[in-house]
């Protein structure tokens, strides 16, 4: 079976969940004897792709200088026309979209013997997703058109869907009703990679708090300051490492934050890693935070559980599918920085069993989040659309 895996994104050179979800997929897939090929910007290149990286690259520069977002929705146009004359010439058995835009390009470019499948990983409206990276301006034109689009494309009956998450799955329902009929959950899985030594980069004096994920106002990171501080007047004394690409805006306000507070002595910004060293140093951590409260289901709040970190979270709707057995992990998405700090203290001075939660979190993980859990179900669901189309097929030709 060869199964072509469609994104917006580069791929290797991403650090966000999606970008580590494909990485991991194929690569299991593959130790699986299933050929598998990345059709993306960046990848699967022809006489064309140099134009098409030019018309990106101007479009992008327009949309940098005026801050207008019609150059930005040419971006996509570009790109979706791109992975249309791809997937025209490219013979497959399956493809995987991992966004709406390819997606949309593949439903053109099928002939509808073949199964289409769109990985939903969106944590509220797709287009809405465009609004808070920056991209698209609400109520504009472009961000109608772009609305609209993603809408006919979910809708489009050639289409099947694996959502990461039930709160993704409801989601979904709420742009097609009739989703649930093309559609099921298969949760992200994870492996961690060998664990590295990086004590050399990590800060000795005091346990680590860490957080992963881009430094950005949807990922909360600025709640950590206000709970470092208020574990700072109770006499409790950490470092807080946050790992992942930065958003330069959210950079500078945190870091005033920090000189706020007077906190600069325990925050450390590692800015992006490789996987090895993110593993590793949430594996050397005391405890891993995870702030964000708008996620699918949350990637590297399943990366910490894979290595054995225990793990706090503030409230999401994705969470309770991940924590739910672990209540006590938990924490109110409303709550103040000061019942977040105790929480942190009943976990120093033992409150809080660290070995019975470590236990509970592997035996979740194992049963659920593995990535080999993960590939087997994505084997299945190929496995069974390819056998439903080749029904179809087969009665066509009788």
């Amino acid at each position: 079976m060869k199964i072509i895996i469609t994104s917006l994104q580069s791929i290797e050179n991403e650090f966000n969940g999606v970008a580590c979800h494909v990485t991991d997929l194929s690569k299991s897939l593959r130790e699986k004897g299933y050929e598998v090929q990345f059709v993306t910007p960046y990848h699967s290149k022809n006489a064309l792709s140099v134009w098409f990286s030019r018309a990106r690259r101007f479009f992008y520069g327009l949309s940098d200088k005026t801050g207008f977002s019609f150059p930005y929705l040419c971006v996509l146009a570009a790109i979706w026309l791109e992975t249309y004359l791809k997937l025209k010439k490219i013979s497959y058995d399956v493809i995987d979209a991992q966004d709406v835009i390819t997606a949309s390009a593949a439903i053109l470019a099928s002939d509808e013997s073949k199964p289409i499948v769109l990985t939903c990983h969106f944590w509220e409206k797709p287009w809405e997703e465009f609004v808070d990276g920056n991209y698209i301006g609400k109520n504009t034109v472009s961000y109608n058109l772009l609305a609209r689009l993603i809408r006919r494309t979910i809708k489009n009956p050639k289409l099947n869907f694996v959502c990461v998450s039930e709160k993704n799955f409801k989601k979904l329902k709420e742009i097609n009703s009739n989703a649930n009929k093309r559609a099921c959950v298969i949760y992200n899985g994870v492996e961690p990679p060998n664990i590295i030594d990086v004590k050399s980069i990590l800060p000795e004096d005091r346990k680590i708090i860490v957080n992963v994920g881009k430094l950005e106002k949807r990922k909360n990171q600025v709640f950590l300051v206000e709970v470092a501080n208020e574990l700072v007047k109770a006499g409790y004394f950490f470092n807080f490492v946050l790992v992942g690409p930065e958003e330069a805006g959210e950079k500078i306000f945190i870091e005033k934050m920090i000189i706020k507070y007077d906190l600069q002595k325990y925050f450390y910004f590692f800015g992006s890693q490789e996987r090895d060293v993110v593993f590793s140093v949430i594996k050397n951590s005391f405890i891993y935070f995870h702030t964000s409260i708008y996620e699918s289901l949350g990637m590297t709040l399943l990366e910490a559980l894979s290595v054995g970190t225990p793990v706090i979270a503030l409230a999401y709707d994705g969470l309770r599918e991940i924590l739910d057995e672990i209540p006590e992990t938990i924490i109110n998405a409303n709550a103040t920085p000061e019942e977040a700090a105790q929480k942190i203290i009943e976990f120093e001075e033992g409150f809080l069993d660290i070995n019975d939660i470590l236990l509970r979190q592997q035996i979740i993980f194992s049963m659920k989040f593995s990535l080999k859990a993960m590939a087997s179900n994505y084997e299945l669901f190929y496995n069974f659309l390819s056998s439903v189309y080749l029904e179809k097929k087969n009665e066509l030709r009788s």
